[in-house]
């Protein structure tokens, strides 16, 4: 009886494949609807986890009345919010010029105040282009700190890896990383 068993399993070992086969599309459509469900949290829970680190890059505006409100009251089209800049290094302070940003010349060592809270510092040194945020970076090239309207460089590094500065950019939005 085992043996006649054994050779019935063995010719049928395709048919299970053949018989479900169709429900592969099916379970296709529900892994991605599901999918679908989950996204948007996900994204507000890394967004929430990147927020604590990042300065709020991902924060998105909040409308009022975005409930739908009563009926009859119209409600305000949602207005786009900067949050970070997307640097452009091949526009230099041209980008800068046309931007929420103060351009100045390049010098090794120096201070600026500005007219607002500095998002963003960007020390442009050869073909490079060196970032900085509020706060005391110490990267052994450059020396940046940066505190509300206030920042302040100083080239401390030396070699092929150190360039002086040619130029600088302080960026009242942050830049994007």
């Amino acid at each position: 009886m085992a043996r006649w068993l054994r050779r019935l399993l063995k010719n049928e070992r395709g048919q299970a494949l053949a018989e479900y086969h169709v429900l592969i599309p099916g379970s296709i459509l529900m892994v991605l609807a599901t999918f679908m469900l989950i996204v948007d949290p996900v994204k507000g829970m890394y967004c929430d986890a990147v927020g604590l680190f990042q300065n709020g890059i991902c924060k998105t505006s909040e409308v009022a009345g975005a409930d739908g409100g009563a009926e009859g009251e119209e409600t305000p089209e949602p207005t786009p919010t900067e949050y970070c800049v997307v640097l452009t290094q091949e526009d230099g302070c041209s980008q800068c010029d046309q931007s929420d940003c103060t351009c100045l010349p390049g010098i090794n060592s120096g201070f600026y105040s500005g007219s607002g809270d500095i998002g963003s510092l960007v020390i442009k040194a050869g073909v490079e282009y060196h970032v900085y945020y509020s706060g005391l970076t110490e990267d052994g090239c450059y020396d940046v700190a940066i505190d509300g309207n206030f920042a302040s460089w100083n080239k401390v590094g030396d070699g092929k890896t150190c360039k002086d500065v040619s130029h600088l950019e302080t960026w009242y939005t942050p830049i994007c990383e």
